[in-house]
């Protein structure tokens, strides 16, 4: 495919769909998230889980999120499963600087708790081990936005605790129209994929190339939005805010 073939399905499918036109900001928050943290605007990796049955759409709107950057299937592209060991999954994510991390079906069973990890994947580093000479080990870094989809709640998965719930924006949407509407979302983004990222990009640092603090003003003044247009009651919510702005 191309470009304004990929550009008419945003224009024929999406626009007008809020919860797509969401899926489709946190797609292209991840290099601006990159470059927030790399300012030291946002000290933290945006973390965005899509929350409900298979009816709601969620592996399709992976795929169309992904379909921005690349290949919207899984294993050849942006989309991952969670079939990995802990350390192995951190240096998947290491893999990908400034791109969507995408990771589909969250809760499935393994021997250790994402929830748990939750703290580990906001910071974009793994947590420090040592060798058994007591060495430390090189940690996995990574950075970008973080997109999970989970049939329940990944915070059910662990014990819950503040800090989890501000580092996590769950999100449970009916993605699309109905089922003929991802089917066709999902035929033509099959066949017109990967052709927005480099524009995007290229925009991105022409951008941050004029003015190294144009994304960081940007991102305070909608903070201010989000604070003057919500009544906040707490810090989890203050710190949610980050992610939502950065988006």
């Amino acid at each position: 495919g191309n470009l304004q073939s990929w550009l008419d399905v945003v224009n024929e499918e999406v626009i007008g769909k809020t919860e797509l036109e969401l899926a489709l900001a946190i797609g292209a928050s991840a290099p601006l998230a990159y470059l927030l943290r790399k300012e030291g605007a946002f000290s933290e990796v945006p973390v965005v889980a899509l929350v409900g049955t298979s009816s709601t759409g969620k592996t399709s709107t992976l795929r169309w999120i992904a379909s921005m950057f690349g290949s919207p299937h899984e294993g050849v592209g942006l989309v991952k499963d969670m079939n990995a060991t802990k350390v192995a999954f951190f240096k998947d994510l290491g893999r990908r600087p400034g791109l969507p991390l995408i990771i589909d079906e969250a809760m499935i069973k393994r021997d250790w708790n994402l929830s748990d990890a939750i703290y580990e994947v906001s910071k974009g580093i793994e947590k420090a081990t040592c060798t058994s000479n007591r060495n430390l080990n090189v940690r996995s870094t990574f950075s970008g936005t973080v997109v999970f989809t989970s049939e329940k709640s990944i915070l059910e998965d662990g014990k819950i605790t503040g800090g989890k719930v501000a580092r996590l924006v769950e999100l449970t949407l009916d993605w699309f129209r109905d089922a003929d509407h991802a089917r066709r979302v999902t035929q033509k983004i099959n066949a017109n994929h990967g052709s927005a990222v480099y524009p995007l990009l290229g925009h991105i640092l022409t951008k941050y190339e004029e003015d190294n603090r144009f994304f960081n003003e940007m991102f305070n003044e909608e903070l201010t939005v989000l604070r003057d247009g919500n009544i906040i009651t707490n810090s989890i919510e203050e710190r949610l805010l980050n992610t939502y702005a950065t988006i």
